[in-house]
């Protein structure tokens, strides 16, 4: 990197980089600007490497789950530090208790993101003349300089399913308040939405069927409050059986979801029936299971 070279971008967190990133990029495509755009996993501890000596422009961080105080979550913390110190500007998600540990003793300008409007961190923010993106009223939302303006609504956004996904709601968020602490215009960062990546989603005959790919409880609690949220009379989950089984049964039978065993998919969503919410969740490696939901939505047996 040369003097003349724009400083990086880092989006950063233990998951949910990629969805950042493609938004993020196509914010700056659509503004005519070339700024490179780095996803880095914290525990790797390579941000101070990537960055050199110059810092960057800007630190996205995204989710971090429960980090762990103790450990390799300490030396993670650590990590962040460094590199929120090398930042000129961060965005930060006030729903994150690890993100809000961080910006105790950073003096970096933030731009908060929250799906809660009354988060009282973002509340006394604003209060102080700061910058956030929030979801209120149905809306993506920036709020600067004492105004409040729509980026878009939740209905726009085929990812966000009206607002009930609640991972990618929060991706929409974190890649809104980037373009915004960058200096990007609101069409600027309205175009990120149209590269956000949601969790697949099909609806027939009365019958939803979410599907998405889990990497920790975190993810799995948020997969579960989606489905919670979607409009139905039962809601069920089927799981690709994995290390986090425990995570997932016990997430589950909190929220009243009936987790469906002993069943395979392609059989399961054919016995479905209209006011159903099926959720799908699987591990890195799917295996079958896109092919029985491609089956399923196009409405062909397997292999016919």
């Amino acid at each position: 990197m040369t003097d003349t070279d724009p400083l990086p971008v880092v989006v950063t967190g233990l998951t949910d980089r990629s969805s950042v990133i493609c938004m993020l990029e196509a914010s700056l495509e659509s503004a005519g600007l070339s700024v490179p755009v780095l996803g880095l996993d914290p525990r790797e501890g390579r941000g101070a490497e990537a960055v050199g000596g110059v810092g960057c422009a800007l630190t996205v961080v995204t989710t971090l789950g429960s980090l762990a105080s103790t450990g390799e979550g300490m030396e993670t913390r650590g990590e962040l530090d460094e590199l929120l110190g090398r930042s000129a500007a961060v965005v930060l998600d006030a729903d994150e208790l690890v993100s809000r540990n961080l910006a105790r003793e950073l003096g970096t300008p933030i731009t908060w993101t929250s799906r809660d409007p009354r988060n009282p961190l973002v509340l006394d923010h604003l209060d102080r003349g700061g910058d956030a993106c929030i979801f209120e009223e149905g809306a993506l939302r920036l709020c600067a300089g004492g105004t409040r303006k729509d980026i878009a609504t939740a209905g726009e956004v085929p990812a966000l399913l009206g607002g009930a996904a609640r991972r990618p709601l929060a991706s929409a968020l974190r890649g809104l308040g980037a373009a915004v602490a960058l200096g990007l215009g609101l069409e600027q960062a309205r175009a990120g939405l149209e590269r956000l990546r949601g969790p697949r989603y099909i609806r027939r005959e009365g019958v939803q069927v979410l599907a998405e790919q889990i990497e920790d409880t975190g993810a799995i609690l948020e997969s579960v409050r989606t489905l919670v949220e979607l409009p139905a009379e039962r809601r069920l989950l089927w799981r690709q059986p994995g290390e986090l089984d425990g995570a997932v049964d016990e997430l589950a039978s909190a929220a009243g979801v009936e987790i469906v065993d002993g069943i395979e998919l392609a059989g399961l969503l054919h016995e479905t029936r209209a006011g159903d919410a099926l959720l799908v969740l699987t591990g890195p490696e799917p295996g079958t299971v896109t092919a029985e939901l491609d089956c399923y939505e196009a409405d062909t047996a397997l292999g016919g």
